[in-house]
């Protein structure tokens, strides 16, 4: 489920539709989060060797970890990725706002974290856009997305959060224990499959943990 204050709208004739803010939402802001009402597909499921399918189910749908696919139900699955996402995935499950999103902007996230099956081309046009989005990205980069998602939990129990109700409450006792101790934190990487994991081939990510 998105953030009420998101809308899908058209972006451009490259990325086609994606999801804007329609209010000013705050860094640290939970933006999406599962719910029951989502559609989900185990890895197994007969529909993803199905070609009728399988490229609807990859295409709007992301693997969240052993259970498989989710496809959002609402606007959610039309969320673009960029290599300076506004949003991010945490270990909790849910996206947060890494930084202050306005009126207008368009909600981009990391897709590198939704252990995809192949490599996909980007042209996102962020400054030190990688070109090619790879299921081995987390390993260059998960340090400096830690560093983004501890650097927004910070606020997370200081901004409004119309979201908070749908999250589990041993998962809103963890936050708050992560917040006051900096201790029991969830590494952004918790939810990738096995097959997403393996060792670095290249020394350097160009991303910055800066801001």
């Amino acid at each position: 489920m998105m953030h009420p204050n998101t809308v899908m709208a058209p972006i451009n004739q490259d990325k086609g539709l994606g999801v804007v803010a329609t209010k000013f939402i705050p860094k640290g802001t939970i933006v999406y989060t599962i719910d029951p009402f989502d559609v989900k597909i185990p890895l197994d499921s007969p529909l993803l060797k199905d070609t009728r399918y399988r490229e609807i189910i990859t295409r709007y749908g992301y693997i969240t970890g052993p259970e498989g696919y989710i496809i959002g139900w609402d606007h959610s699955k039309y969320v673009n990725h960029s290599c300076s996402p506004n949003t991010i995935s945490t270990g909790w499950g849910f996206e947060i706002a890494i930084r202050d999103i306005q009126p207008g902007e368009e909600i981009v996230d990391e897709y590198g974290l939704f252990n995809i099956e192949s490599d996909l081309a980007c042209a996102c046009g962020a400054p030190g856009c990688r070109g090619i989005v790879s299921k081995l990205d987390h390993i260059a980069l998960t340090p400096v997305w830690n560093v983004w998602v501890k650097d927004a939990l910070s606020k997370f129990f200081l901004v409004d959060q119309p979201m908070l109700i749908y999250l589990e409450s041993d998962a809103i006792d963890e936050i708050k224990t992560f917040v006051q101790t900096q201790k029991g934190y969830k590494s952004v990487s918790t939810n990738l499959l096995p097959l997403t994991l393996g060792k670095a081939t290249s020394s350097s990510s160009g991303i910055s943990a800066e801001m």
